[in-house]
């Protein structure tokens, strides 16, 4: 999802065998040619260990500026966990990203990966967890499971809220793309009768206040259903660019 958000190219015409381009792929190539290569400055930031898909190798190959993980020279501030989860929550992720968004001078393009609802989803992470209980599941599907990850979520729909009053605020023109890879392993449902299903996630794009008023306007036709690698262009319509 990452690679075909960053490049525009979709893995459906590469080999099967191509799992991870930014692992068996990017690495061995001289030149890479990624969107963020179009601004004066682009940064990545993920709140937890950077080695994971390859990612220091991938990014530098990609012509980012500074990459931004745990252990890296450039920190991750902020740092803070939601109850007992284990990973950096998103609004610390979000807190890292407005810092870099208002030191911008210049044009910044910000890669971030949030960590926040990765598994495993134990119920002793928040304390909240049996709100979400559902009432039935698929056979074989664990319900505590399935509320840990949606209170999560819960957590994720408050720190994004909260992000977008703080780039409202902003004066100078800001557009985020929002979306995930795909729902977690938790589910045991028939893979062969609900697999697009398991893949398909909630994305959105946003424009700041001060991107409207110099231009930008929502999308409304041919968005309900798109692929990662069909972002950028969506971007580049959205802020009439």
């Amino acid at each position: 999802m990452e690679y075909m958000t960053l490049t525009g190219l979709a893995t459906a015409n590469f080999s099967s065998t191509m799992q991870t381009p930014f692992s068996q792929l990017v690495p061995g190539l001289a030149r890479n040619w990624t969107f963020n290569k179009l601004f004066n400055y682009a940064v990545s930031v993920h709140p937890y260990q950077g080695i994971f898909y390859s990612r220091i190798t991938a990014y530098a190959k990609f012509g980012f500026n500074r990459f931004y993980y745990l252990g890296s020279k450039y920190k991750i501030t902020d740092q803070k966990r939601i109850k007992n989860n284990p990973f950096l929550s998103d609004e610390t992720a979000y807190t890292n990203a407005l810092r870099q968004l208002k030191n911008d001078e210049s044009g910044t393009f910000i890669n971030l990966v949030t960590i926040q609802n990765h598994m495993p989803y134990m119920t002793t992470d928040y304390k909240n967890y049996s709100k979400w209980l559902l009432t039935s599941v698929s056979e074989g599907t664990d319900k505590g499971t399935v509320a840990t990850y949606t209170t999560g979520l819960t957590y994720t729909d408050k720190a994004v809220k909260q992000f977008i009053k703080q780039i409202n605020k902003i004066q100078k023109p800001i557009t985020v793309v929002f979306y995930g890879d795909h729902l977690p392993g938790i589910y045991n449902n028939s893979m062969a009768k609900d697999g697009t299903k398991l893949h398909e996630t909630d994305y959105f794009i946003y424009s700041n206040t001060y991107a409207r008023e110099h231009g930008a306007r929502t999308l409304t036709s041919n968005t309900k259903v798109v692929s990662p690698n069909d972002f950028m262009a969506m971007v580049a319509e959205q802020t009439n660019s």
